[in-house]
């Protein structure tokens, strides 16, 4: 589907407060069927039409980590600063999300994507829409590269704690071993790990509160660089 047939504007309604709110339809007749219903519901959030800066990732997780990591690194508010992160389902979704952001809708719009997403035909293709937009390709492979074996380590236990479940040997040394073994198959981070995590606690972590416990944990020093330029990149000048 071409980007341009996505969504419309409605003209600026007044709302009781008195201020202009923007109202956002697909087009077509396939109402809630429409794969871009969601994302026409998305955009009409307050936060998104009045936010300073978009972040637009391809995962659940970076709305945790990326506004958790703001503050520690900024010592301020994502949302006062007026950041708002938003998530699509996969690289494509993220580009296309992106694309309409910047294009159609004239929003600051930074696209942040797995490092190895950048590899797959679709997004390939897809990252042609938007060759002026920002964009920052986290990890070595994942986000979930960003943080280093001693704060998966501290998070883990943490989660396992909180949950009553068995801590013991998930130190540091043991998450560098999963994560080379990981690497050498070609595997990412947080598959190799929720292999490991879910026999041993029969349960499979919830994988945003695991990643907020790890990025709460993660020393600032050690975080990649990667995650680090997309932090200066939104930062309120």
């Amino acid at each position: 589907m071409d980007s341009t047939a996505l969504v419309h504007l409605r003209p600026a309604t007044k709302s009781a407060r008195g201020n202009s709110a923007v109202s956002f339809a697909e087009f077509g007749d396939d109402g809630e069927n429409d794969p871009m219903h969601d994302l026409a519901t998305s955009l009409s959030n307050h936060e998104l039409l009045h936010a300073r800066v978009v972040v637009v990732a391809e995962g659940d997780t970076e709305q945790v980590v990326i506004p958790l990591l703001y503050r520690r690194i900024h010592g301020r508010s994502a949302a006062i600063d007026r950041v708002h992160v938003i998530s699509r389902r996969g690289g494509s979704e993220a580009v296309r999300m992106a694309d309409m952001l910047a294009h159609q809708l004239h929003r600051e719009t930074v696209l942040t994507l797995d490092a190895d997403q950048a590899e797959t035909k679709d997004v390939r293709a897809a990252l042609k829409l938007v060759g002026d937009v920002e964009k920052h390709f986290l990890g070595v492979r994942e986000l979930e590269d960003c943080f280093d074996d001693t704060a998966w380590s501290a998070g883990i236990i943490a989660y396992a704690e909180k949950h009553q479940l068995p801590s013991d040997h998930w130190h540091p040394d043991r998450i560098g071993k999963i994560r080379t073994e990981a690497a050498l198959r070609g595997k990412g981070l947080s598959k190799a790990l929720n292999d490991v995590l879910y026999p041993e606690w029969d349960h499979s972590p919830r994988k945003q509160e695991l990643a907020r416990l790890v990025a709460e944990r993660a020393e600032l020093s050690s975080l990649h660089d990667t995650l680090i330029r997309l932090m200066h990149a939104i930062k309120r000048p």
